[in-house]
């Protein structure tokens, strides 16, 4: 785990096409003495079609539209396979497009090829990637304590869990989260925020990989 007393210092990854500089920007941000590689996990870009023009930005010369974005579980493993010190995290994804169970073989997936340096980050959501998706945006924060913590607060050993909660349903649903990580530390889930939820960070105190930080109330 980090040394919370030391402050550290991230870069944007490459989260966009060509697909090739994916690991050529993760060396070089790892040569330059950068301690981790950050990527969003977006949907639809945040810049409007009608500016996204030469004449605003060079990108447009080569990247047609601004919604041409990566998913960033598959990305971070590029990344942290072609480094060795790099962290490499999400920046950060949310339960209300992701199964817990698949976020969680996400985020080992990239914890593997990664050697133990992916960081998963959860936040609450945003609409712009939720609902002109088909999806609902409704009670945002209290979907991330429930689903964040059935994606990784388990302990991280073969096991069968049951989940019935107001937000996900499940039952006897085996999983192993073991994977790489430098401090032996498991998988876990770190969540922060005014009211009832800030009771909460020191449940999972131990934990290094899921770290979510977020404002709101549990009935929101």
């Amino acid at each position: 785990m980090t040394d919370p007393g030391k402050v550290t210092f991230g870069v944007p990854g490459q989260f966009m096409p060509p697909a090739a500089r994916t690991a050529e920007v993760a060396r070089r941000a790892e040569a330059d003495g950068f301690d981790a590689m950050w990527f969003p996990c977006h949907l639809m870009g945040w810049h409007p079609d009608s500016v996204w023009t030469e004449e605003y930005t060079p990108i447009a010369a080569i990247q047609s539209n601004p919604h041409m974005y990566y998913d960033p579980f598959q990305a971070m493993a590029v990344a942290g396979a072609a480094t060795e010190t790099l962290r490499v995290g999400v920046g950060v994804t949310d339960v209300l497009r992701r199964h817990p169970a698949m976020l969680a073989q996400s985020a080992l997936t990239a914890q593997h090829y990664a050697g133990g340096r992916a960081i998963l980050g959860l936040g609450s959501g945003e609409t712009l990637n939720v609902e002109p998706y088909g999806l609902e945006f409704t009670k945002p924060v209290a979907k991330l304590t429930e689903r964040g913590r059935a994606a990784g607060a388990e302990p991280a050993t073969g096991n069968t869990t049951d989940r019935r909660g107001e937000k996900i349903k499940g039952s006897a649903a085996s999983s192993s989260r073991s994977g790489p990580h430098p401090s032996g530390k498991r998988i876990g889930y770190k969540e922060g925020g005014p009211g009832p939820i800030a009771k909460t960070p020191g449940e999972y105190q131990g934990a290094d990989i899921i770290d979510a930080g977020f404002a709101g109330q549990p009935s929101q």
